[in-house]
């Protein structure tokens, strides 16, 4: 019995020692990959990066494209190629299809097929699970870079696609076959977006603009600052329509992310606050507009952060940052939903400042970047680098998940605990195992113990109705012995 809880102690200390640890990372061969522009996973936990290899170094990148997927352990499925003078501009999945948008100058060949014109043009692709094209758009009144897109939970799109002449803002919802369905513009040259997230049907915008007297959109005002720029988030409607806008000064709003989820509307922006400091902030909104709750981003330097990403998962939310100013090290912070910080998640090793991207599959962080040398992944894993020139990695953060620790050979039984996520009650079933009692201990993120009690197989019930909202593990030992461990999230 001493041995199994001590095994126990060790697993557990570990769990909350490390939280969510690096699983794997592996490193691909896309010949001279200048970034990875964008990363998404689909239906199923494939990944899918894509983004320009073959380029010169200036910035943007604009060359040769890739498309990259790999199953949910990031081994490569396939591999293929668009040639021509591309950027990407963000990526996202419908079930086990992806999208991609971009800008290209010229006609661009994927799998042996032309497309588009012979103009500068913004195109929108949709590529089945196999890789090969569902449909494409153009629009040669559009600029494709600096673009960026997101799926609703009924399957419509939301793009946002820069004007003319990198000029204005665009907003077009459109249906998974590519039909427009609405759109608007929002300022032919004022606003700047950089981001936007759609969720319930309303598109949330994370933006900046720099100019004398304040933006109306609708009816909503964007009000401007006396000094330098205004960074704002801005709602609109299933219409489209303009429902509320909050602001903030700001040195370009260069970097702002917005993510939107059932727990409220979350932003990265720079800040720019008096006399001259520059603040690393991260928001929490509701639905309405009201400022939840704002942190600092805890950076490595008080300087804007080049080229952040970040991601919401149903609990907590996490930022992909550079961490010095040689590339040489980047990390992923991770903060609850409520914007408390659990912890930071080094990269250690040559990287590059312009194409960390994150992504999740349920509570599982995905991250993907571009490595020139060995990286190490905060003491946890290593990944080695051959070859020459960049390469595009995948790595996977995640919680460790124990199941059962048994006392003989035989096989565990499955543990049940449902609902998960739970408000008052949940109720234990264990599959092939009957038992009279079984001692139960539950523990906090920090590990102290904050229920307790015995629970009967005839009622296999436990009040966590006490609990404040977030996640917990569940020690569970059963009178043959056997030790169970879990986690559960309280709404």
């Amino acid at each position: 019995m001493r041995l199994f809880n001590l095994i126990f102690v060790v697993l557990f200390l570990i769990s909350f020692s490390f939280g969510q640890q690096f699983q794997w990372a592996n490193s691909y061969n896309v010949n001279n990959c200048n970034e990875v522009a964008a990363i998404a996973t689909d239906v199923n936990g494939n990944i899918i990066i894509t983004g320009v290899h073959d380029a010169s170094v200036s910035l943007p990148y604009t060359g040769n494209a890739y498309i990259q997927k790999c199953n949910p352990e990031g081994s490569p499925v396939w591999t293929e190629y668009l040639t021509g003078t591309i950027q990407i501009g963000d990526m996202a999945t419908i079930d086990s299809s992806m999208l991609i948008i971009g800008h290209s100058v010229g006609q661009f060949t994927f799998l042996e097929q032309q497309y588009g014109t012979d103009e500068v043009f913004m195109f929108t692709m949709k590529v089945d699970a196999n890789g090969l094209p569902e449909w494409f758009i153009i629009d040669e009144t559009k600029y494709g870079a600096n673009t960026n897109i997101s799926v609703g939970e009924n399957g419509n799109i939301a793009l946002h696609i820069r004007g003319q002449y990198n000029l204005g803002d665009w907003i077009i919802i459109i249906d998974a076959d590519g039909n427009t369905l609405n759109s608007k513009l929002l300022s032919a040259t004022t606003t700047l977006v950089k981001d936007l997230a759609f969720y319930n049907n309303k598109v949330y915008i994370n933006g900046g603009f720099n100019g004398i007297g304040s933006i109306v959109i609708d009816t909503v005002v964007i009000p401007s600052f006396s000094i330098e720029h205004t960074a704002f988030v801005l709602a609109l409607n299933e219409d489209l329509i303009a429902e509320w806008a909050v602001g903030d000064t700001t040195i370009n709003n260069r970097d702002g992310i917005i993510e939107a989820n059932e727990k409220g509307i979350f932003t990265y922006q720079e800040v720019l606050e008096p006399p001259f400091t520059v603040v690393n902030s991260m928001k929490k909104y509701n639905f309405t507009g009201q400022l939840i709750k704002e942190v600092v981003v805890p950076v490595f330097s008080s300087a804007i952060s080049l080229y952040p990403d970040m991601v919401v998962t149903p609990t907590r939310l996490a930022f992909f940052v550079q961490n010095a100013f040689n590339f040489d090290s980047h990390e992923v912070i991770l903060f609850d939903s409520d914007l408390n910080l659990i912890s930071e998640k080094f990269i250690n090793g040559p990287s590059d400042l312009y194409s960390g991207q994150i992504t999740a599959y349920g509570e599982d962080i995905i991250l993907a970047h571009v490595h020139s040398g060995g990286l190490n992944f905060n003491d946890e894993i290593d990944l080695a680098y051959t070859g020459s020139g960049k390469k595009p990695y995948i790595s996977k953060l995640s919680e460790p998940q124990f199941t059962s620790i048994k006392d003989h050979n035989n096989k565990s039984p499955k543990l049940i605990i449902y609902p998960n996520p739970a408000n008052e009650l949940i109720s234990i079933r264990f599959n092939d195992l009957y038992y009279n009692k079984a001692d139960f201990n539950i523990f906090n993120p920090t590990g102290n113990v904050v229920l307790s009690g015995i629970i009967q197989n005839s009622k296999p019930v436990i009040d966590v109705s006490q609990l404040i909202p977030g996640f917990y593990f569940v020690k569970l030992e059963v009178d043959n012995y056997q030790v169970f461990v879990c986690k559960i999230f309280k709404d």
